[in-house]
C-alpha cells in the first residue's frame, strides 16, 4: 500500500481544526527553554489521550519552536503525517527499539541544540482514571547514556471545552513519575 503524501500546511490545518474542537488551549507554567541553548532537553508526559499528537503539534509551534521534536512511537505507521513535524523513531519490535535508542543517544549527544526528545515514559496509552503509571525502569539506563540533560515534566488534561497543558520546573538530570503525579494533581 502506497503511503499518501500530504503537504505540511494541510496536516497542520487539520490538526489545528481538530484541536480547536476540544476547546480553549491553556498553557500553565510555560518554561523558558531559551535559557538552555545547546543543552540536551528531555520532555516527558502522561499518555491519556489520542489527542497527544494535536497537543504536541501546537506546542512545537509555540513553546518548542526552536528545535525539532524527536519521538519514539510504536504506532508511528498509524500517524505518518506527524513525521512532517517531528523525527519519529520506530519502537515496535526489539530490533527497532534498539536502533531507535542508539540513534537517539547519538543525535542528542552530537546535536543537543537541534532536537527536543519527547517521551511518554509510561510506555502505553491508558485511561486517565488509572493515574500516572509506573515508568519503564529501562528508561533510566537510557538516560544515563545522555547525561547531563535537562528535563521538563508536562501533563496534558482534556476537559469539557478546554485543553490544559501544565509544565513543571526544568531540572538537571531529573526524571520522576512523582513530578507528573504532582502536576496532574494541580489540575
Amino acid at each position: 500500500m502506497k503511503e499518501k503524501l500530504y503537504p505540511k500546511i494541510f496536516v497542520d490545518l487539520i490538526l489545528e481544526i481538530q484541536l480547536r474542537k476540544l476547546g480553549k488551549f491553556i498553557i500553565l507554567n510555560e518554561p523558558d527553554i531559551t535559557r538552555y541553548k545547546g543543552e540536551k532537553i528531555i520532555i516527558y508526559s502522561n499518555h491519556f489521550y489520542i489527542y497527544d499528537v494535536h497537543i504536541l503539534n501546537r506546542l512545537r509551534k509555540t513553546v518548542f519552536k526552536d528545535r525539532k521534536l524527536m519521538i519514539w512511537m510504536q504506532e508511528y505507521k498509524r500517524y505518518p503525517f506527524f513525521s512532517k513535524f517531528a523525527l519519529i523513531l520506530d519502537f515496535k519490535t526489539k530490533y527497532d527499539r534498539a536502533i531507535s535508542i542508539l540513534k537517539t543517544i547519538r543525535l542528542l549527544n552530537s546535536f543537543p541544540d537541534k532536537f527536543y526528545f519527547f517521551i511518554f515514559p509510561e510506555g502505553k496509552l491508558h485511561d486517565e482514571r488509572e493515574g500516572i503509571l509506573k515508568f519503564n525502569p529501562r528508561i533510566y539506563e537510557f538516560l544515563g547514556k545522555i547525561k547531563p540533560f535537562y528535563s521538563v515534566p508536562v501533563v496534558f488534561k482534556v476537559r469539557k471545552n478546554e485543553v490544559i497543558v501544565n509544565f513543571g520546573k526544568i531540572e538537571l538530570n531529573e526524571f520522576s513519575r512523582d513530578k507528573l503525579v504532582e502536576l496532574l494533581e494541580m489540575l
